[in-house]
């Protein structure tokens, strides 16, 4: 039955809800131990001496793991074999080597020259023309000891004002064995003497300025490439 004056209610007519406060959402809580339990474990086993642990980076491959992260027998090998000692080369504190020796020096003050301004002597490391500051090293019968000294030795040629000569290096020319001088400089060590190889079947050792311009070490005797030190080795006679 139907009110006078009202009007038939819509049947898509539907009444509208109180409105609601949007309240906002709680914001998510970040939980550490999930994130970092893997972590946590790897340190524990760690400590307790339980291995299995890798890094994430790494791809399973052994020469992607760092050393230090390796297990000890593979440091031992790697030990053994040379990777972390130098290798089985390396020399060790009584091996004998041939380059410089900076506790070498000849014992005569005065010596007479035996190349141009340049006194010599080779030999055996006891031969006493050297003086040796911690005693003569051991050496082996394919080595022979060089020192050479500037002082005391006339040298017109020198520059005003020249520390000398010093000991540069060695190189060896088929059976020949050449030592190298150079001339002394402010703030580099003055080396007099070294270890050198003995000169093959019929070589002989030579000693040569590092440059024309260095009178130290240049034959006494014109027309010659260097100054020779030594008679030559027997062709029959090996080191």
């Amino acid at each position: 039955m139907s009110v006078p004056g009202s009007r038939a209610p819509d049947p898509g007519f539907r009444p509208a809800r109180p409105a609601t406060k949007q309240l906002p959402s709680a914001r998510p809580r970040c939980d550490p131990l999930p994130v970092n339990r893997a972590a946590i474990l790897c340190l524990v086993g760690a400590s307790i001496g339980v291995g299995g642990c890798k890094s994430s980076v790494h791809k399973g491959t052994e020469e992607e793991v760092p050393l230090h992260e390796r297990p000890l027998a593979e440091d031992l090998a790697a030990d053994e074999s040379g990777l972390l000692a130098g290798g089985p080369a390396s020399a060790g504190a009584d091996e004998p080597l041939v380059g410089a020796r900076p506790d070498l020096q000849l014992a005569d003050e005065s010596p007479s020259a035996d190349c141009e301004c340049l006194a010599v002597h080779l030999g055996k490391a006891n031969d006493p023309e050297f003086f040796w500051q911690s005693g003569p090293p051991r050496t082996r019968s394919d080595q022979v000891v060089i020192a050479v000294s500037s002082a005391g030795v006339p040298c017109p040629a020198a520059e005003e004002g020249s520390l000398g000569a010093t000991y540069w290096g060695f190189r060896q020319e088929g059976a020949d064995v050449v030592v190298v001088v150079e001339q002394a400089r402010d703030g580099r060590p003055m080396t007099t003497g070294a270890v050198i190889p003995r000169p093959g079947p019929g070589g002989a050792v030579y000693v040569a300025p590092q440059n024309a311009r260095i009178p130290y070490g240049r034959p006494l005797t014109r027309g010659e490439r260097y100054c020779r030190v030594s008679d030559p080795s027997p062709a029959g006679e090996t080191p």
